[in-house]
């Protein structure tokens, strides 16, 4: 087994927020970690709550399926490969169900961000997808983090709703059945299509995951802190994950801990609830501390 004296502590976090369905995910299993944050197919709920698989939210099965694969990875597996066998298990999954893979507005599906530990290679290979961040400092003062690849499409989708919201004096009462026809749309035109600017890649069974993912390798050279996120856990509620935001959480981490950037993170929430769909989301995040190098 590969040492992993590199590590000083490792901080995980998880809060449903106002969630009934916790689609969030968290790995940690050297020498892979990882979050993500699923989802379910458009659905409207007050016509009910969305499509339940063995009881479970579509959002919460592709969770399960997905940590399945890295709970169950070998060591000397590569990134790619576990990532994309979770996706092929996906794929089958909604082939048993009889739902087409071309069809993004009917599927489930996850954005995430994974990471691998390779000492032997002195670096940290990392794969991103969606609305999942990974952020990361050197040498106490060299921040870097990965873009949100889905800061179009999530800014386009928080603004529709929020125009809904406002014709409905901030009321979400029919929110969902004027939004659904939007989100589907918006799904179709973005999910794991890489040749639009607003592409971006979704664990949901398709194979255009892999030409939409975004990689880089982090030198283990001086590097302090590794953290990995979903976008609940950062204050951007009317535009999507910014810039900013990841910054402020890095830094925050950096000399303090989860929950109580979190707890910031909630309290700004509280002033912009009659913008969104939900009062707080899902908040998912896995911290890494190094020793010095």
């Amino acid at each position: 087994m590969e040492k992993k004296t590199e590590i000083k502590t490792i901080e995980a976090l998880y809060s449903p927020g106002s969630s009934s369905d916790q689609e969030d995910g968290l790995i940690n299993n050297y020498p892979f970690f990882g979050v993500i944050d699923a989802f379910s197919a458009p659905y409207d709920p007050e016509q009910g709550g969305p499509i339940r698989f063995d009881g479970l939210s579509g959002g919460e099965k592709i969770k399960q399926i997905i940590l399945k694969a890295f709970y169950s990875a070998d060591q000397k597996d590569s990134l790619e490969k576990t990532i994309l066998r979770s996706n092929k298990n996906i794929a089958e999954f909604w082939t048993e169900q009889k739902i087409p893979l071309s069809r993004s507005d009917l599927l489930a599906g996850a954005s995430f961000i994974f990471a691998k530990m390779m000492p032997d290679k002195k670096s940290i290979k990392i794969i991103q997808g969606g609305d999942c961040i990974a952020g990361w400092i050197h040498s106490f003062i060299n921040i870097n983090f990965t873009p949100n690849q889905a800061y179009a499409h999530d800014s386009e989708t928080i603004r529709a709703m929020a125009e809904i919201m406002e014709k409905n004096k901030g009321s979400r009462k029919n929110l969902w059945r004027d939004h659904c026809p939007q989100l589907c749309r918006l799904r179709l035109r973005d999910q794991n299509q890489p040749n639009i600017e607003t592409g971006l890649a979704i664990l949901n069974g398709q194979l255009g995951v892999k030409y939409c993912w975004q990689k880089t390798n982090i030198p283990l050279k001086k590097l302090d802190v590794l953290l990995l996120f979903s976008d609940g856990f950062v204050p951007a509620a009317e535009t999507g994950v910014t810039k900013e935001s990841i910054m402020e959480a890095i830094k925050f981490y950096r000399g303090g801990n989860l929950s109580d950037f979190l707890k910031e993170t909630r309290s700004l929430r509280v002033l912009q609830k009659n913008k969104t769909h939900t009062d707080f989301p899902e908040a998912t995040a896995l911290g890494i501390k190094f020793f010095p190098s």
